[in-house]
């Protein structure tokens, strides 16, 4: 557990409470490294490490390094790892549920066309039949009064 601090010695043994504390948090695999915790550590509250003195940069530095070094360890890799599953499976989820309703559309659409054709299979064959009606109306017109002019019905209107 080498950690380069960018303090210098002089300034970590100035404030080797906080630096004690910092270790001790190292050696806890899943305890979070930051400032909260460093001063709770050591003893001291929160606020008597203010960010903007100074005097106080060397140590949020090194609380910094100290933090990334910790969210190596296997615990963290695997929190991380389990936060990423979890927010792939969610969007597995909404996607599956999109292709569904896309599915369904889709199987909708193809039922309403089915139905159409069908629909357009029985007024051709309604037309049809007509037409030929219309065809033995004429031709019976025709045979009837061979002789004699016949208006046919179109012409009427």
């Amino acid at each position: 557990m080498d950690i380069e601090f960018k303090s210098t010695p002089e300034y970590r043994k100035k404030h080797t409470h906080f630096y004690e504390a910092i270790s001790t948090l190292l050696k806890d695999p899943k305890a979070a490294i930051n400032t909260n915790s460093v001063t709770k550590q050591a003893g001291f509250s929160r606020s008597s490490i203010r960010k903007d003195r100074d005097q106080w940069k060397p140590l949020l530095e090194d609380i910094e390094i100290a933090n990334n070094f910790q969210l190596k360890q296997p615990h963290f890799v695997a929190k991380a790892t389990a936060e990423k599953s979890k927010a792939i499976n969610t969007n597995a989820k909404e996607y599956k549920a999109k292709y569904l309703n896309i599915l369904s559309a889709f199987y909708d659409l193809s039922r309403i066309v089915k139905d159409q054709h069908l629909t357009i299979k029985q007024l051709e064959s309604d037309n049809s039949k007509k037409s030929n009606t219309i065809t033995e109306l004429r031709q019976k017109i025709k045979a009837t009064n061979p002789n004699s002019k016949v208006i046919p019905f179109s012409k009427d209107k």
